[in-house]
């Protein structure tokens, strides 16, 4: 192996677009026909926080090891949210692995309490899987204030068909409905 770069920088105060980074930090290395990277974080403003590990093989197009984390806060979202829709956190994270065409990938998106105008909050969390774009499945669970929803989805794609199937369940502890009484 030819070892070709090894590197760390770290950049501070920048601008993409039209977000504030605040910092960007980045280390890897290239082994051909490796490249690694160690560790690469984005923080924009201080409500958010991107990081990527992992690695491509280019001798055989393959991702190898790859993750992703994300934390987020409803504030450094807010101009891009429906009117209404609000937050306290919003974490995802995640493995990607494989051919380069058709990866194997899983993951999370964990958020705590969700609301929007008229809706009680709720804590949940969102798991995914899936091979390329040929087969996928989601797991829902939603829980808050004596209410909680589960649903799990998953399908396959054969050319153009898509077989999806669909469970899941609701359950309340209490559940009060508006009567027109006078």
């Amino acid at each position: 192996r030819l070892s070709l770069v090894g590197s760390e920088m770290c950049i501070r105060d920048s601008t993409w677009n039209e977000y504030s980074l605040e910092r960007t930090e980045l280390a890897g290395t290239l082994e051909w026909p490796l490249l690694s990277i160690v560790e690469s974080s984005v923080y924009v403003e201080e409500d958010v926080k991107v990081s990527l590990s992992g690695g491509i093989d280019f001798s055989t197009n393959t991702i190898v090891e790859g993750r992703f984390e994300a934390d987020l806060k409803s504030a450094a979202l807010k101009q891009y949210l429906p009117e209404g829709l609000a937050f306290d956190s919003l974490t995802g994270r995640g493995q990607v692995l494989g051919p380069i065409e058709s990866p194997i990938h899983k993951g999370e998106l964990v958020f705590k309490n969700l609301s929007n105008t008229g809706i009680l909050p709720v804590d949940g969390e969102i798991l995914w899987y899936g091979e390329s774009v040929d087969s996928f499945g989601f797991r829902v669970n939603v829980d808050g204030e004596g209410r909680s929803l589960g649903m799990e989805v998953g399908g396959s794609v054969n050319g153009k068909l898509i077989a999806v199937d669909l469970h899941g369940s609701v359950s309340y502890t209490h559940l009060t409905l508006p009567t027109n009484r006078e």
